[in-house]
This record gives C-alpha cells, sequence and structure tokens, in this order.
C-alpha cells in the first residue's frame, strides 16, 4: 500500500497510524482532485492570456504594417508633389529675376513707350491728360514722348516729373482716373501669369498620367508648354493695374 505524506506523521511504537494522521490520508483523494482542478484552471488561464496576447501582437503587427503600406504608397507621389511645386517656385523666381536683370539694364527711354502704349490700350474710351514718371527717368521719358509725337503728328500727353515716384514708374492720369503702369505693377502680374500658366500645364499632364513619378519625364515639354501658354493668352490689358479715382477697377 503506497501512503502519500501530506504531513508530518509518525508511527506508534505498536505500529499503527495515529487517529489524525489516518484521517489525513482519507482526505487525500479530494486533495488528488483540488490539485488537478487547480491546475487545469491554471493551464486554462494560462492558454487564455496566450490568445490574448497573441491577438493584441497580431493587432499590433496589422496597424505597423498598414502604416508601412501607406507610407510607401504615399512617400513616392508625396515627393514628387513637393518636387514639382519646389520646381514651380524656382523657375518662376528665375524667370522673375531675369526679366528684372535684363529691364534693369535697359535705360527708360527704351521702356517707357511700351509702357505708355499698353496704359492707354487699358482705357481706349479715356482721354489722357499726363503722365507722370519717377524724376530720374523724366528726360528720357520726355524724349520717347517727344519722338512718338513727331511719328504721329499730334500732342499725345504731358509729362511730369515725380519725386516720389520709383524708377521705371509710368502713370497715366485721364479725365476719368488714373492707371498705374509701373514696371512694377507688369512684373508682379506676369509673375502670376507664368505660375498659373505653369500650374495649369503641370495640372494636365497629372490627370494624364496618375503616375506621379513619371510626371518629371514630361516637365521639359511642359515648360515649352507653358511659353505657348503665356504667348497665346497673356492680354496687354491685364498687365495694367488701372485705379480709377471714379468708378475704375483692376484691369
Amino acid at each position: 500500500m503506497l501512503i502519500w505524506r501530506v504531513s508530518d506523521w509518525r508511527v506508534e511504537s505498536d505500529g499503527y497510524i495515529c487517529a489524525n494522521d489516518l484521517a489525513l490520508l482519507q482526505d487525500l483523494p479530494a486533495l488528488q482532485r483540488v490539485n488537478a482542478q487547480r491546475a487545469r484552471q491554471e493551464a486554462a488561464d494560462l492558454a487564455q492570456r496566450a490568445r490574448r496576447v497573441r491577438r493584441q501582437a497580431l493587432a499590433r503587427g496589422f496597424i505597423a504594417g498598414r502604416a508601412a503600406a501607406v507610407h510607401d504608397l504615399a512617400m513616392p507621389a508625396a515627393a514628387a508633389a513637393f518636387a514639382l511645386r519646389g520646381l514651380n517656385d524656382r523657375l518662376v523666381k528665375i524667370v522673375v529675376e531675369a526679366v528684372r536683370d535684363v529691364v534693369g539694364d535697359m535705360p527708360a527711354g527704351a521702356i517707357f513707350p511700351n509702357q505708355l502704349r499698353r496704359s492707354l490700350q487699358a482705357a481706349p474710351g479715356q482721354r489722357p491728360l499726363s503722365v507722370r514718371v519717377s524724376a530720374c527717368d523724366y528726360e528720357e521719358a520726355r524724349q520717347a514722348v517727344s519722338a512718338m509725337e513727331d511719328e504721329l503728328g499730334l500732342t499725345l500727353i504731358t509729362v511730369l516729373g515725380d519725386a516720389d515716384l520709383p524708377p521705371r514708374s509710368c502713370v497715366v492720369e485721364t479725365d476719368i482716373g488714373v492707371i498705374d503702369g509701373s514696371l512694377r505693377q507688369q512684373l508682379a502680374a506676369l509673375e502670376r501669369g507664368i505660375r498659373d500658366a505653369i500650374a495649369a500645364v503641370l495640372d494636365e499632364y497629372t490627370r494624364l498620367d496618375d503616375r506621379l513619378l513619371r510626371q518629371f519625364e514630361v516637365i521639359e515639354q511642359g515648360l515649352r508648354d507653358t511659353l505657348d501658354v503665356l504667348s497665346r493668352d497673356a492680354a496687354p490689358a491685364g498687365w495694367i493695374a488701372c485705379n480709377a479715382t471714379n468708378g475704375g477697377a483692376a484691369i
């Protein structure tokens, strides 16, 4: 017979087990059942905990994988869009700076006739009274007007020097309002026109080709199209800012 020791026990001198130890031995099957039930419960808890940890790990892995996939999918498009936007701004800056450098090297007499002609074209129904220019450009502007009057055989306009105006200014006063045909206004309008034209061309090519990584292949042709758009759609009147003193509007 196998005796399972659950507590201290002793054999009496007569060879018999004491009553207390015998009672403990009689409770041994119940104790074994309790221990087995406890072991099964601990195993079930451990398995449940393992399943919960596995589900959490799977969820974290899915979220991380989806974020990585979105990153890999969006990064090329974002990089291409950022590069195109930076190229757009850089191109506009180069073109405008080049125009300013060229115009800055030209004398006022070579620029003023076009400024005056565009200013008069902006308001065909108005009678010009005078034109105000910068004091440093007065002589060249007066000579340019005189040459135009000799060519046309009539008196066009009175040239006035204004010390408050910056160089390359051309402010025409008419019987209705004032037309500001200064070079600064025209360069600002030119910059807006270039930006709009480049944006229109790039947007057109973006719609034709959904894969943004290939947009760089059409930039060269796109720039050529930009020049065509500017030469076709730009109107002289659109480069003049007309601030009329009586019911005038921006032209």
